[in-house]
């Protein structure tokens, strides 16, 4: 499962083309869809749903506690925000601090790379 934080709606699209290319379930923050570009369906948290997936990665979300009460029952987390102070780090299994694009390009990279 991958879980955007609050970007435009440049930013929500990129990821909906990296998650295609990857195949993850997606979802974003309410931020997200009052940003433009996504569906109100896919918000998750205190305003939308709950998610108890395998992995969820959490991007550009700074960790706030109605974002973490949607994937607080995930059995593992991994944040990336480009702020070392972002909250969602105390909450996250693994951390990494780092543009959300060089880290999912990399990821999806290495997946691609994996599969063949």
């Amino acid at each position: 499962m991958l879980v955007v934080g609050q970007g435009g709606e440049a930013d929500n699209q990129e990821i909906a083309m990296l998650a295609e290319s990857w195949e993850p379930k997606w979802a974003t923050v309410g931020r997200g869809v009052m940003n433009g570009g996504v569906d109100a369906e896919k918000v998750i948290g205190i305003s939308g749903h709950l998610l108890a997936p395998e992995v969820c990665i959490v991007v550009g979300a700074s960790g706030a506690a109605a974002l973490m009460a949607g994937v607080r029952n995930s059995k593992f987390v991994v944040a990336i925000n480009h702020d070392a102070s972002a909250a969602v780090f105390s909450q996250a299994d693994v951390g990494v601090v780092d543009d959300w694009k060089v880290v999912l390009e990399a990821l999806v990279t290495n997946i691609h790379a994996d599969c063949q």
